[in-house]
């Protein structure tokens, strides 16, 4: 090779190897900021995180101590809000909490069992694993801690399962039910719950990432491409960037990551419990279902059917909205709860 041309193509390689350390490429096609890496470098020298908004404490229910945290004015109404498949209570984004206090409720967040501070479920076996009317159980003892007679519950994607299963099992400590981005039954054969993206999709990050990635890029990648996904993005902003890496930081301070074994129990508490359809046909109280129409994970006609299935329900259909609540709809969701509860108290 010529010494010009030799020159020219150390150039070049050291252009890619410099470009490759600061853009970042998703696998599963997501578009990343510019300089990506350099951003997330910045703001993990900066941050700070503190996700905590209330004053936190502890339950005990049956076995275990249930973590969870108390925002507001105890002596204004209570939203009891119920979060999903492995994450803890604080994966409810502080400005959507905060836009339903200032609207004048006592918003009530907790750590499911196995996640966050709440108690591990130690000699777990699947053959008599838990199940949903367990994690409900868990909610109902927060309401009697709280030492509130009535709330209103509000859960996504499997807290909506769960909550979902406290309004059938303890209908007396539920004033109104919300369900977002649920199913009454996740394996119902009527209905498709998966896309193929998502199967494609997580095929593809569990063979750049693994399962459980121990490094810290590794792990907030990770985590970035399955909100990008989730959030019906094909793009990535710094404020995504900024949302994902604070929360991270936050999670390990406060060793706050659940187990590896978490999805696994999680996943045997839905498959144990079945179909709730049957029993949601005869609640008695106010119930409001809202999904976004770009959902890949749980998909709309879940939501549709059990609207059916639930005469006197009302059914929010939210455009381009993915399967999380994201800050372009934080607004107007918790404008739907507000006004939904408002219409139907007493």
């Amino acid at each position: 090779m010529k010494p010009k041309l030799k020159n020219s193509f150390k150039l070049l390689l050291l252009t890619l190897l410099f470009s490759s350390c600061s853009n970042i490429r998703g696998i599963t096609g997501v578009q990343f900021p510019q300089n990506a890496r350099n951003t997330i470098n910045a703001i993990s020298d900066t941050t700070n995180a503190n996700l905590y908004m209330g004053n936190p404490e502890f339950v005990r229910s049956g076995k275990l101590n249930i973590w969870y945290e108390s925002i507001g004015n105890p002596e204004n109404p209570t939203i009891l809000l119920i979060m999903g498949f492995t994450n803890p209570g604080t994966g409810w984004p502080n400005d959507f909490v905060q836009l339903l206090v200032d609207k004048g409720y006592h918003v009530v967040r907790f750590d499911n069992r196995d996640t966050g501070h709440s108690s591990e479920v130690v000699r777990w076996r699947s053959k008599d694993a838990y199940d949903l009317s367990d994690m409900a159980s868990d909610a109902k003892n927060i309401i009697n801690h709280l030492g509130k007679e009535k709330v209103h519950v509000v859960g996504i994607s499997m807290g909506g399962m769960i909550a979902q299963t406290l309004a059938i099992e303890h209908p007396d400590k539920v004033y109104s039910l919300t369900s977002i981005a649920s199913t009454a039954w996740l394996h119902d054969p009527e209905l498709k719950t998966f896309s193929t993206e998502v199967v494609s999709n997580m095929f593809l990050l569990t063979a750049r990432y693994g399962f459980f990635p121990k490094k810290w890029m590794k792990k907030l990648l990770r985590r970035l491409e399955i909100i990008a996904f989730l959030d019906a993005k094909n793009k990535l902003t710094e404020e995504d960037l900024k949302l994902a890496v604070n929360r991270q930081f936050f999670e390990v301070r406060e060793k706050r990551e659940g187990s590896k074994m978490t999805s696994r129990k999680h996943l045997q508490a839905i498959k144990n419990s079945g179909s709730r359809l049957p029993e949601l046909y005869n609640l008695s109280m106010p119930v409001l279902i809202i999904h976004g129409q770009k959902d890949k994970l749980i998909q709309p006609q879940h939501s549709e059917k059990l609207h059916k299935n639930i005469p006197h329900s009302k059914m929010v259909r939210i455009d381009n909205m993915g399967h999380m609540i994201s800050a372009p709809h934080f607004a107007a969701i918790s404008e739907e709860i507000t006004q939904f509860i408002n219409a139907n108290e007493g």
